[in-house]
Protein backbone atom coordinates (compact mmCIF):
# COMPACT_ATOMS: atom_id res chain seq x y z
CA UNK A 1 0.00 0.00 0.00
CA UNK A 2 1.88 3.39 -1.12
CA UNK A 3 1.65 6.66 1.36
CA UNK A 4 -0.07 9.09 0.58
CA UNK A 5 0.02 11.48 3.49
CA UNK A 6 2.59 12.86 5.51
CA UNK A 7 1.13 11.44 8.76
CA UNK A 8 0.03 8.18 7.79
CA UNK A 9 -0.65 5.17 10.03
CA UNK A 10 1.38 2.06 9.66
CA UNK A 11 -1.31 -0.33 8.14
CA UNK A 12 -0.03 -3.67 6.85
CA UNK A 13 -2.10 -7.18 6.01
CA UNK A 14 -0.74 -8.69 9.51
CA UNK A 15 -2.24 -5.70 11.70
CA UNK A 16 -5.87 -5.68 10.14
CA UNK A 17 -5.81 -9.29 10.26
CA UNK A 18 -5.17 -9.05 14.01
CA UNK A 19 -7.66 -6.38 14.76
CA UNK A 20 -10.60 -8.30 12.68
CA UNK A 21 -9.89 -11.24 14.47
CA UNK A 22 -9.81 -10.03 17.82
CA UNK A 23 -13.06 -7.94 17.23
CA UNK A 24 -14.89 -11.00 15.73
CA UNK A 25 -12.76 -14.44 16.46
CA UNK A 26 -15.28 -16.01 13.78
CA UNK A 27 -13.88 -13.94 10.93
CA UNK A 28 -10.77 -15.65 11.81
CA UNK A 29 -10.53 -18.18 9.15
CA UNK A 30 -11.93 -15.55 6.54
CA UNK A 31 -9.84 -14.80 3.67
CA UNK A 32 -8.22 -10.82 4.13
CA UNK A 33 -6.96 -9.28 1.06
CA UNK A 34 -5.97 -5.67 0.41
CA UNK A 35 -7.71 -3.77 -2.36
CA UNK A 36 -5.25 -2.87 -5.20
CA UNK A 37 -6.68 0.27 -5.51
CA UNK A 38 -7.37 1.84 -2.03
CA UNK A 39 -9.15 4.96 -1.07
CA UNK A 40 -7.13 8.33 0.13
CA UNK A 41 -9.39 8.89 3.19
CA UNK A 42 -9.54 4.66 4.29
CA UNK A 43 -7.34 1.74 3.45
CA UNK A 44 -9.23 -1.06 2.15
CA UNK A 45 -8.75 -4.55 2.75
CA UNK A 46 -11.66 -6.87 1.35
CA UNK A 47 -12.70 -10.02 4.30
CA UNK A 48 -14.64 -12.83 2.29
CA UNK A 49 -16.29 -11.79 -0.75
CA UNK A 50 -19.25 -9.54 0.90
CA UNK A 51 -17.13 -7.88 3.86
CA UNK A 52 -15.04 -4.80 3.36
CA UNK A 53 -12.66 -3.32 6.37
CA UNK A 54 -11.80 0.10 6.29
CA UNK A 55 -9.45 1.89 8.51
CA UNK A 56 -8.57 5.38 8.47
CA UNK A 57 -5.26 6.25 7.09
CA UNK A 58 -4.48 9.03 9.47
CA UNK A 59 -4.93 10.56 12.99
CA UNK A 60 -8.57 11.40 13.46
CA UNK A 61 -10.32 8.98 11.32
CA UNK A 62 -12.15 7.66 14.10
CA UNK A 63 -14.65 10.37 14.18
CA UNK A 64 -15.84 9.74 10.51
CA UNK A 65 -16.11 6.18 10.90
CA UNK A 66 -18.52 6.62 14.48
CA UNK A 67 -20.40 8.67 11.84
CA UNK A 68 -20.90 6.38 9.46
CA UNK A 69 -22.00 3.61 11.77
CA UNK A 70 -24.71 6.03 13.57
CA UNK A 71 -26.16 7.57 10.03
CA UNK A 72 -25.58 4.74 7.20
CA UNK A 73 -28.58 2.92 9.46
CA UNK A 74 -30.79 6.67 9.25
CA UNK A 75 -30.89 7.72 6.08
CA UNK A 76 -29.45 4.54 3.89
CA UNK A 77 -33.31 3.23 3.79
CA UNK A 78 -34.58 6.78 2.50
CA UNK A 79 -31.53 6.31 -0.67
CA UNK A 80 -32.82 5.11 -3.97
CA UNK A 81 -28.84 3.06 -4.91
CA UNK A 82 -27.06 0.42 -2.34
CA UNK A 83 -25.94 2.31 0.84
CA UNK A 84 -22.97 -0.10 2.95
CA UNK A 85 -24.08 -1.36 6.38
CA UNK A 86 -21.82 -1.21 9.11
CA UNK A 87 -21.76 -4.79 10.23
CA UNK A 88 -19.22 -3.83 13.17
CA UNK A 89 -17.11 -1.24 14.16
CA UNK A 90 -13.23 -1.88 15.13
CA UNK A 91 -11.72 -0.47 18.19
CA UNK A 92 -7.93 0.49 18.61
CA UNK A 93 -5.27 -2.11 19.33
CA UNK A 94 -1.75 -3.41 18.87
CA UNK A 95 -0.74 -0.11 17.96
CA UNK A 96 -3.18 0.85 15.82
CA UNK A 97 -4.83 4.28 17.49
CA UNK A 98 -8.44 4.76 15.76
CA UNK A 99 -11.91 2.80 15.07
CA UNK A 100 -12.39 1.08 12.13
CA UNK A 101 -15.02 -0.44 10.46
CA UNK A 102 -16.35 -3.70 8.69
CA UNK A 103 -18.91 -3.09 5.50
CA UNK A 104 -21.62 -5.09 3.73
CA UNK A 105 -22.54 -3.89 0.42
CA UNK A 106 -25.93 -6.20 -0.63
CA UNK A 107 -24.83 -9.30 -1.91
CA UNK A 108 -22.11 -8.42 -4.22
CA UNK A 109 -18.96 -6.34 -3.44
CA UNK A 110 -18.52 -2.95 -4.73
CA UNK A 111 -17.08 -2.67 -8.00
CA UNK A 112 -13.76 -1.58 -8.68
CA UNK A 113 -12.66 1.80 -10.98
CA UNK A 114 -11.31 0.97 -13.96
CA UNK A 115 -8.16 3.70 -13.89
CA UNK A 116 -8.21 3.01 -18.30
CA UNK A 117 -11.65 4.17 -18.22
CA UNK A 118 -12.19 8.64 -18.78
CA UNK A 119 -13.69 9.24 -16.00
CA UNK A 120 -17.34 11.91 -16.54
CA UNK A 121 -18.21 9.10 -19.42
CA UNK A 122 -21.81 9.40 -18.14
CA UNK A 123 -21.98 12.93 -16.51
CA UNK A 124 -26.15 13.19 -17.13
CA UNK A 125 -26.69 9.90 -15.25
CA UNK A 126 -24.36 10.65 -12.10
CA UNK A 127 -26.32 14.02 -11.85
CA UNK A 128 -30.10 12.13 -12.38
CA UNK A 129 -28.39 9.48 -9.76
CA UNK A 130 -27.44 12.83 -7.52
CA UNK A 131 -30.43 14.64 -7.90
CA UNK A 132 -32.80 11.13 -6.92
CA UNK A 133 -30.34 10.66 -3.65
CA UNK A 134 -30.93 14.06 -2.90
CA UNK A 135 -34.65 14.65 -3.03
CA UNK A 136 -34.95 11.28 -1.29
CA UNK A 137 -32.85 12.47 1.22
CA UNK A 138 -35.31 15.42 1.72
CA UNK A 139 -38.66 13.56 1.72
CA UNK A 140 -37.26 11.29 4.47
CA UNK A 141 -36.32 13.96 6.54
CA UNK A 142 -39.53 16.00 5.57
CA UNK A 143 -41.89 12.45 6.34
CA UNK A 144 -39.48 12.33 9.77
CA UNK A 145 -40.02 16.12 10.95
CA UNK A 146 -44.23 15.85 10.05
CA UNK A 147 -44.80 13.16 12.17
CA UNK A 148 -42.64 15.17 15.28
CA UNK A 149 -43.97 18.35 17.56
CA UNK A 150 -42.15 20.95 17.07
CA UNK A 151 -43.36 22.75 19.76
CA UNK A 152 -40.22 25.17 21.30
CA UNK A 153 -40.09 28.53 23.35
CA UNK A 154 -41.19 31.93 21.64
CA UNK A 155 -37.23 32.20 20.49
CA UNK A 156 -37.47 28.72 18.87
CA UNK A 157 -40.72 29.65 17.34
CA UNK A 158 -39.29 32.72 15.96
CA UNK A 159 -36.73 30.94 14.71
CA UNK A 160 -38.04 28.54 12.57
CA UNK A 161 -40.29 31.16 11.31
CA UNK A 162 -43.70 29.86 13.12
CA UNK A 163 -45.66 32.66 14.33
CA UNK A 164 -45.44 33.89 17.93
CA UNK A 165 -47.61 36.65 19.26
CA UNK A 166 -44.65 37.15 21.85
CA UNK A 167 -42.14 37.90 18.93
CA UNK A 168 -40.74 41.13 18.65
CA UNK A 169 -36.91 40.18 18.46
CA UNK A 170 -34.63 37.36 17.40
CA UNK A 171 -33.44 35.30 20.01
CA UNK A 172 -30.38 36.25 22.81
CA UNK A 173 -27.54 35.30 22.05
CA UNK A 174 -26.75 32.20 23.56
CA UNK A 175 -30.02 31.26 23.90
CA UNK A 176 -31.67 27.86 23.33
CA UNK A 177 -33.11 27.65 19.71
CA UNK A 178 -34.84 24.33 19.64
CA UNK A 179 -36.11 22.32 22.31
CA UNK A 180 -37.30 19.30 21.01
CA UNK A 181 -35.09 16.37 20.43
CA UNK A 182 -34.69 14.42 17.67
CA UNK A 183 -33.78 11.05 17.26
CA UNK A 184 -33.76 8.72 14.80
Amino acid sequence: MSTLHHDELDLDPGLVRALVDRTDPSWSWLPLTPFASTGSTNALFRLREDLLVRLPRQPGGSATIAKEARWLPVIGPALPGRVPKVVAVGEPGFGYPEQWSVCWIDDSPPGIVDPGVPAGADLTGLATDLADAVAALRESLRRRWATRSCGGTAESRWRTGTPSSSRTSPPAAGSRTWTSTWTP
